[in-house]
């Protein structure tokens, strides 16, 4: 579908010397405008036959785009991510069990591969990325020293990170917090495809669950060849009417949401209007020691302090870093397949 017209609203809040701010003066309310015709052509392009259908939209995609981009401002300067850098970078130390891990991270990154092979990056000796890791902590008994003696069985929260992903790389820095911010808005973008495909559902299974009650009414209510048993049925059949008729209600009124295109619109704006409840990006402090161990605040113990960023998407949380890839510590696709084999 060509590009995303929302990176020209990123361009403008990560480039140089730009406050954040959406100014609509001529050019913004073009770029805003091109950003509301992707929104509706990723969600449902019937939303344009509303009237003032881009008037509706124009303060949920500004909202979306402002608080994106603050987000993603507030992310701290990009992390070396290289096998050298690994012995003396207390954060890499962290996230790494090994040196050698580091390079690996970056050979998985599909997105990394891409960046290199593209015949546009040639000249590019580095790319500038988002690694995403799940943090976890975990009680374990291990060694440490109480009072001047060596125990070996002292309560402890051993913190580690798995699941490393390299993703959205780009030539420089601005570059790289704009693929970000794109990511951002796909996400969003899922969010109300979800409750459009919802309401769709909800009413299919009305309508099924309508009929299965006609079905049984018609069965209540047939006297068969007559050799049965008779049976009064009556407060059975009167039950199902009223339940049908509260069914017959609810399907005119999930219908009607279900292909009303105003309904879809509203979806549209109950997302991107309040992206917070969809995103957050929370400062997390965390001491832990070479070994990977928790340390708490008041400890005297050796340890090294943690800023982290954690990212929650609706239920799903994940530690992000903008981190700076050298092409030249990047491993060859088929180096990952000569290191799995080894354990075949």
């Amino acid at each position: 579908m060509g590009i995303n017209p929302f990176q020209a609203i990123f361009s403008r809040l990560f480039g140089p010397g730009q406050t954040g701010g959406v100014v609509l003066n001529e050019q913004q309310r073009e770029i805003i405008d091109r950003v509301i015709e992707f929104v509706v052509d990723n969600t449902d392009p019937r939303i344009r036959v509303v009237s003032n259908y881009q008037r509706k939209l124009t303060p949920a995609v500004i909202r979306t785009a402002q608080y994106l981009g603050g987000m993603i401002k507030g992310f701290p300067e990009p992390l070396e991510l290289s096998r050298d850098a690994w012995t003396g970078d207390p954060r890499l130390n962290a996230f790494f069990a090994a040196a050698a891990d580091v390079p690996l991270a970056m050979g998985k990154s599909a997105d990394l591969h891409t960046f290199f092979s593209d015949p546009q990056q040639n000249s590019a000796q580095e790319a500038f990325a988002l690694m995403v890791m799940d943090k976890a902590e975990r009680k374990v008994f291990g060694a440490a020293l109480e009072g001047g003696v060596l125990r070996h069985d002292v309560a402890q929260v051993n913190v580690s990170f798995t699941a490393h992903r390299v993703i959205a790389p780009a030539a420089t820095q601005g570059d790289a917090l704009v693929e970000i911010g794109l990511r951002g808005v796909r996400r969003l973008l899922d969010v109300v495809l979800g409750r459009i495909a919802a309401i769709q559902q909800q009413a299919t299974e009305l309508v099924e669950h309508k009929a299965l009650l006609a079905t049984k009414l018609r069965m209540l209510k047939s006297e068969g060849f007559g050799i049965e048993t008779p049976v009064d049925h009556t407060q059975e059949i009167a039950q199902i009417e009223a339940e049908l008729a509260r069914d017959a209600k609810e399907v005119l009124e999930k219908k009607g949401n279900a292909r009303s295109i105003e309904h879809y619109l509203e979806q549209i704006n109950d997302v991107l209007l309040v992206p917070e409840q969809h995103f957050t990006a929370t400062e997390v402090r965390l001491r832990v020691s070479r070994l990977g161990v928790k340390v708490e605040e008041n400890s005297s113990e050796p340890a090294h302090e943690l800023l982290l960023t954690e990212l929650r998407l609706g239920e799903r949380t994940a530690i992000v870093v903008p981190v700076k890839c050298r092409r030249s510590d990047m491993p060859p696709k088929g180096a990952l397949l000569a290191e799995g084999a080894k354990y075949l």
